[in-house]
């Protein structure tokens, strides 16, 4: 009799694993449509992780961005707003999406302004892939969608080596990635085994910065209930200088003391300095003597409940600004950021979301100080494509807002199949 259960069992988690990937088949037929260039990286990851097939049409359709904004930050570069279809990043992302799947189909028209996708089978990373990512934007506009990617692959450790420009003003700063998501994804969502290796930093448009990613495969993701703030204990910061003088990076740290001292006294700013020759290796042959110098600042609140908020900025070239200035804002930032009252930073909102909806099927929380336009086009997104319906309720008290959501409880299916 326990031979008879016990292989009846083994029929039915064979039907179950045989059917997984058949009954995503039919889902490929019908095209699920979307206008305008907005949330476009976000469309295809979607699509990927529920095998939709997708149309994306009248992409910058007049040359110029869409009402909602060509990208995540509603601004639109200066040299595609006369350049109707999709940008070469955009493309670049499109040629990446394509080497961690199999089957994928993208078609693109001629005037590049409608792109149909028919996702094909997650495979993941079967060797270390290298890919040189657009310089016309940071290497953590492709990294973000690996994130969401990756850990539902169907290989069991994925590691890919981004190259290119670590810091674009329009993307979410690498430091940011590293030192406040990484944790987060780690402790509350349950992926421990994440790692993400910065080997050098770069400045757009000569570029020459490499990121290292490595991303193992999970059963599903945990819930989170992330809404005490708690009381900010310590302040982390680190100012970086590419192909200039390190000692701006003393100046900008002085004053963001003197500033963050008046609010707390645990502070420690770190440096970090990248050389010119460094980079001449690793940029195109265009720019080998033509290195872009910069530098920025990261700083990260962290508070007595393990609540990470953090702000970047980088200093603009252009701007008439000097060392000491620059890094008095962004310390005014950083607390404007705290005065918020979220559990959440502004920039990582988004991210955090989108990860809430995939978690098992029970309730995540989290308090939000600031909703950004960005993150209400996301939340469209996550209803139109997961059927996934935030609950928002504002606190009286705070200003703050709760947001809830239950989780589809989205698994490996790829790895159940094989």
């Amino acid at each position: 009799m326990q031979k008879k259960s016990s292989t009846s069992e083994a029929k039915k988690n064979a039907k179950k694993n045989a059917t997984a990937p058949s009954l995503i088949q039919p889902q490929q037929k019908k095209f699920q449509r979307f206008e305008g260039s907005t949330l476009f990286r976000h469309r295809l990851v979607l699509a990927t992780l529920t095998h939709k097939s997708i149309e994306i049409d009248n992409i910058r359709l007049h040359g110029s961005a869409d009402e909602s904004g060509s990208d995540e930050k509603n601004e639109a570069d200066k040299e595609t707003r006369n350049k109707p279809g999709i940008t070469d990043y955009e493309l670049n992302f499109l040629r990446l999406l394509d080497r961690i799947t199999n089957g994928s189909y993208i078609e693109i028209n001629e005037t590049a302004t409608n792109v149909k996708y028919i996702p094909g089978t997650l495979t993941g990373c079967t060797k270390h892939i290298i890919h040189q990512c657009s310089l016309n934007r940071g290497v953590t506009y492709w990294l973000e969608p690996l994130l969401y990617l990756l850990p539902f692959s169907k290989e069991q450790t994925n590691v890919i080596t981004l190259q290119g420009t670590t810091y674009h003003e329009l993307d979410v700063s690498i430091d940011v990635i590293r030192g406040v998501l990484l944790p987060i994804i780690k402790r509350q969502f349950g992926m421990t085994d994440i790692r993400i290796q910065l080997t050098r930093r770069s400045l757009p448009p000569s570029g020459g910065g490499e990121v290292t990613i490595t991303i193992p495969i999970v059963k599903q993701l945990r819930t989170i209930d992330m809404l005490d703030v708690g009381m900010i204990k310590r302040i982390r910061g680190l100012c970086y200088t590419i192909a200039m003088a390190p000692t701006l990076a003393n100046r900008v740290r002085t004053e963001c003391n003197n500033v963050l001292y008046n609010y707390i006294s645990d502070v420690w700013i770190f440096n970090d300095s990248t050389k010119r020759h460094e980079l001449q290796k690793h940029v195109p042959k265009l720019y080998k003597d033509k290195i872009s110098a910069g530098y920025g600042l990261s700083l990260i609140a962290e508070s007595t409940n393990g609540i990470l908020l953090s702000v970047h900025a980088q200093h603009k070239t252009d701007a008439d600004m000097t060392a000491e200035e620059f890094g008095q804002y962004v310390s005014k930032l950083l607390l404007q950021e705290i005065s918020y009252g979220g559990t959440v930073d502004t920039t990582l909102q988004s991210i955090i979301l989108i990860f809430m909806t995939l978690c098992t099927e029970d309730v995540s929380r989290v308090r939000l100080g600031r909703m950004t336009k960005h993150t209400v086009h996301i939340l469209r997104l996550l209803k139109d494509m997961l059927g996934v319906t935030f609950k928002l309720k504002e606190d009286s008290e705070t200003g703050t807002i709760f947001a809830s959501c239950m989780g589809i409880g989205f698994s490996n299916v790829w790895r159940q199949a094989s």
